[in-house]
């Protein structure tokens, strides 16, 4: 089945506001979800697709903290048969992909995508190149100076929205600015924000 990256391309904005759950899972319950995405985009410099999100229970946390992955799952909506035994580097294919939707994004032990990893921010993760030593924390684990003073900022708003404390309608800011590897990929150099309501 050949699945090119126009077609990904096509649809990779349905990934958006799909949950995070904990292995794959068809049906999905209210309880099922432990996070949502947020944002998702291609780095042509690294030629990975990025999304960013949140980890909304300390399950999902733990398993991260204990190696685990991402892995998504789409639907595949529309696709055409290859009736001809066509190439496609090298490889034979008798169906295309041409559209989808995104459905959600999964913690698992043994992910669909070899290379695929969490680059954590409020927590350590074993499984990425983050600099732990690079980003001081306080002892609830946030960040507290330097470059991530936006990461705090974030933190102490969310503490204020499930506290209930936080202004109704108000929009939530992630960052002032994004950072250089974000704007390298091709982010553009605006405050990034979200709606409260999105964060349960």
């Amino acid at each position: 089945m050949l699945f090119i990256k126009a077609t990904i391309d096509k649809f990779i904005n349905t990934f958006i506001s799909i949950p995070v759950i904990i292995d794959h899972k068809d049906n999905i319950a209210p309880e099922d979800e432990n996070g949502k995405i947020q944002n998702i985009w291609f780095s042509p410099e690294d030629g990975w697709y990025w999304c960013s999100g949140s980890l909304s229970t300390d399950k999902a946390v733990e398993l991260v903290e204990d190696g685990y992955n991402v892995s998504c799952q789409y639907a595949i909506t529309e696709y055409i048969e290859k009736l001809e035994n066509k190439l496609h580097n090298g490889n034979p294919c008798d169906k295309e992909i041409l559209n989808g939707m995104g459905e959600h994004l999964a913690i698992v032990k043994n992910p669909r995508y070899e290379g695929a990893f969490i680059a954590a921010n409020a927590y350590i993760a074993k499984n990425n190149n983050f600099k732990e030593q690079d980003h001081p924390r306080d002892e609830g684990g946030k960040f507290t100076e330097g470059d991530n003073s936006d990461n705090q900022k974030f933190n102490e708003e969310i503490d204020k929205i499930k506290s209930g404390e936080y202004p109704r309608g108000k929009q939530v800011t992630i960052s002032e600015r994004p950072s250089d590897v974000w704007l390298k990929a091709g982010l553009q150099n605006k405050k990034i924000v979200m709606p409260a309501s999105s964060i349960s």
